[in-house]
């Protein structure tokens, strides 16, 4: 099996209103199918807006990790995403 992690950030000291999204990717390579993907939300604010968080894969390929980030509550924030994608190696 081939593991691979990445860190990518999302918002960083920012205000953010309740209801918009955030897109983000990762380039990822050498995978002979698209891996079985995990991504958790990392809170640095420590503020209501960075507690009412939540993160959605939308696109998983071989080459390609994309999502998006849904913010539930208003206010300032620093989030970023953990990504561990698990897979066949090419």
């Amino acid at each position: 099996a081939k593991i691979v992690g990445k860190y990518i950030d999302v918002v960083n000291d920012s205000a953010i209103s309740a209801g918009n999204e955030k897109t983000f990717s990762a380039t990822i390579s050498d995978f002979k199918y698209p891996p079985i993907v995990s991504a958790t939300i990392e809170n640095f604010s420590n503020t209501p807006a960075g507690k009412d968080v939540r993160v959605v894969l939308t696109s998983v390929t071989t080459s390609r990790i994309e999502g998006v980030v849904r913010f539930g509550t208003s206010g300032n924030l620093t989030i970023g995403v953990h990504l561990l994608a698990v897979g066949i190696p090419n």
